[in-house]
């Protein structure tokens, strides 16, 4: 009788098993049909001007703000001194940085003539196309960013499964 129970479970979860496989592979064939066939990238985003852009601006504006108010906050209450508060502090230094980088970007687009970096090609380039160019490596501020907030997260939860407080 309890070899019989065990069967009709043993099935049970073969099933469980077989439809989930099935829904990784239909899964994975739609992730894979959405990269290997894309219409447009559409990775730029245009802020008509100036609305747009002004709106834009201002959310760097408060962003960087927040995350400069976050990282002295911790260090008033002393919470740095713990190491996923203290990798969540870095986190805001990165994207505050990120966040300046974009709005120094945005400012100096707003300055340059549509053939202005399309000019400077096949002779030295001037300085400000160093810059512009260095400003729109954001990601390298960016990405950094997000792998402390997630290492910080990561390490105040595993703190607090193991009861070592925060």
């Amino acid at each position: 009788m309890q070899s019989k129970s065990c069967g009709k479970q043993r099935g049970r979860l073969y099933r469980q098993r077989r439809r989930s496989g099935l829904w990784k592979v239909l899964g994975a064939s739609i992730l894979a049909a959405a990269i290997l066939s894309p219409e447009g990238a559409s990775a730029l985003q245009v802020h008509p001007a100036p609305e747009g852009l002004y709106a834009h601006q201002i959310g760097h504006a408060f962003f960087t703000v927040a995350m400069g108010m976050f990282v002295f906050w911790l260090q008033r209450r002393g919470l740095a001194g713990n190491r996923g508060w203290r990798y969540i502090q870095v986190a805001c230094v990165f994207l505050a940085a990120w966040n300046l980088a974009a709005m120094s970007g945005h400012i100096l687009e707003l300055h340059l003539t549509e053939g202005a970096v399309a000019s400077a090609a096949g002779s030295q380039p001037p300085l400000w196309v160093w810059i512009l160019y260095g400003l729109k490596m954001d990601h390298l501020l960016c990405v950094p960013g997000m792998a402390f907030l997630y290492a910080g997260l990561r390490r105040l939860r595993f703190e607090a499964r193991s009861g070592g407080g925060v």
